[in-house]
């Protein structure tokens, strides 16, 4: 890829624009983390309330109902029209949470505000498909990762910067402006669709596809064990702020824990995507969850002798190395995936991510309102969840390993110039 050119733009700008396009949700979510507590106490809410994490909860789940509007859509007109609409979106319900009067109506537009967040996570990865494959793909993912990565790293100071010239709206209302001068550089993306390759827009055709997807064991494997992975991470996201203020009593400190564990794992991603086309996809996503899910048994063990607070230290240092596994193995997750759905890299996107982000969300859930003051809870779930993400990730690659050895010779497995070169299990 040294040198590629995609229209007007150079690899490194290409790259760097769809992860700041992806980069978009992670905004959303952090910059307004250090104000959780502020919402608490508008709405009258007592410290150890978990109400405050559907705001988290809600945003994800319309993330994942809104996937699959955006990518039969992307299919039919092209990704960029889909683009730029889906971000305009994005800025008016963002301003519209920002001057909501009451919790309830936050929590509504918060779950619109997802699906608006949806269009441009989902044409970025169609995008990302409609370039590369194999372990090109894997090795662009991660990068992209990496540079997603930052976000979750800034946007606590960011957060908390705006709360101390402002209230918690502020919070709400900075991811828009943000977001809204990002359009002015997306207007750079040249359409990566041709017309000729775009889908009717019919119900039978979007069905067939989101069939193709779910049966697809090559696909269906890596998306479930993406959905158990997002399963155990998302309370990380929709707690944390609470973990580290109430249990720890780091409230103060929360963003500057959260911006060291985001760059030991932007870290990680880097590292990946510089080593991807050398180990192998398979071989890293093995060692990413492997280590997931040694670090959090290792946690689950710590709090379980301890009363439910091991200490901080460890705690600290065992959650960044399991949220540097969980990137390293999201990257390479998504790719595995997509890899067969070249075809129909818009609705497999969009299908991919409304099964992994809706149960996920209802999975985590569960999670939210089990923490109280003790942790035991949060990590249990990590072992539990991490084990499923093995085992899913697991059957789906045997099924990609018995296509890739029963294929006829010469002929794709898949769609995966891989798969033609080395056609045996495993890599």
């Amino acid at each position: 890829m040294v040198g590629q050119r995609f229209g007007r733009q150079s690899r490194g700008e290409f790259v760097a624009l769809l992860a700041s396009i992806t980069a978009t949700v992670a905004l959303a979510i952090d910059t307004m983390l250090p104000a959780l507590a502020d919402v608490r106490e508008e709405f009258g809410l007592p410290p150890e309330s978990t109400d405050v994490a559907l705001i988290i909860t809600v945003f994800f789940l319309g993330l994942g109902f809104g996937q699959f509007v955006y990518g039969p859509l992307s299919d039919r007109f092209g990704r960029r029209p889909i683009l730029l609409a889906s971000m305009g979106i994005y800025v008016l319900v963002g301003f519209g949470t920002a001057l909501a009067p009451s919790l309830p109506v936050i929590l509504a537009l918060r779950f619109f505000w997802g699906v608006a967040a949806a269009g441009p996570r989902v044409v970025a990865l169609a995008i990302v498909r409609d370039r590369f494959s194999g372990d090109q793909m894997a090795k662009v993912m991660s990068i992209m990762m990496a540079i997603f990565l930052i976000v979750p790293a800034v946007a606590p100071f960011l957060g908390q910067l705006a709360l101390r010239f402002g209230s918690w709206r502020t919070t709400f209302g900075l991811p828009t402006v943000v977001t809204g001068l990002l359009v002015i550089w997306v207007m750079r993306v040249e359409e990566s669709l041709p017309a000729d390759k775009r889908r009717r827009l019919d119900p039978s055709g979007i069905w067939a596809a989101t069939k193709e997807v779910l049966t697809t064991r090559q696909t269906l494997g890596p998306t479930l064990a993406l959905t158990f992975a997002l399963s155990a991470f998302l309370p990380y996201l929709a707690s944390g702020e609470r973990i580290y203020g109430q249990i720890y009593g780091e409230a103060e400190r929360f963003p500057m824990w959260f911006a060291i564990s985001s760059g030991v794992t932007a870290t990680a991603a880097i590292t990946a995507s510089r080593t991807v086309e050398r180990v192998g996809s398979s071989r890293l996503l093995r060692l990413a969850l492997s280590t997931f899910t040694g670090s959090a048994s290792l946690l689950t063990i710590g709090a379980l002798v301890s009363d439910g607070v091991p200490p901080f230290w460890l705690f600290f240092l065992l959650m960044s190395t399991i949220l540097a596994s969980f990137a390293v193995a999201l990257a390479l997750l998504n790719s595995i995936a997509m890899e067969p759905m070249g075809h129909i890299a818009g609705t497999a996107s969009a299908t991919i991510g409304t099964v992994s982000f809706v149960i996920a969300s209802l999975l985590s859930s569960i999670v939210d309102r089990a923490i109280g003051d003790s942790i035991t809870p949060f990590a249990a779930a990590f072992v539990g969840y991490a084990l499923l993400a093995i085992l899913a990730s697991r059957w789906g690659q045997a099924g990609r390993a018995v296509s890739a050895t029963t294929a006829p010779a010469g002929e794709a497995v898949g769609h995966n110039p891989e798969v033609r070169q080395r056609p045996r299990p495993g890599r």
